[in-house]
């Protein structure tokens, strides 16, 4: 269940970075920009923290094949930042 509640907050965090890279990119003002940078860093660190917790509860290599194209595809995701 552990596993599930930190897919979901992963989910949900990645989803909310796509909002203020959005946000970000519509905004004009500079302290504002900030703001949605500052965010934008807060959320990437929760999801480090998840997935640092997900990764120890993997218990079969299904779910492991899973969690690593999921790094794969975000670390390319942030790359585009």
């Amino acid at each position: 269940m552990q596993s599930i509640i930190k897919l979901s907050s992963i989910s949900t965090n990645v989803t909310s970075i796509q909002r203020i890279a959005y946000a970000h990119c519509c905004s004009e003002l500079g302290d504002a920009m900030e703001a949605l940078e500052d965010e934008a860093d807060r959320l990437k660190q929760e999801i480090e923290n998840a997935c640092k917790e997900y990764e120890n509860r993997i218990d079969s290599d299904q779910a492991q094949e899973f969690y690593d194209k999921f790094q794969k595809d975000y670390i390319a995701y942030l790359n585009l930042f």
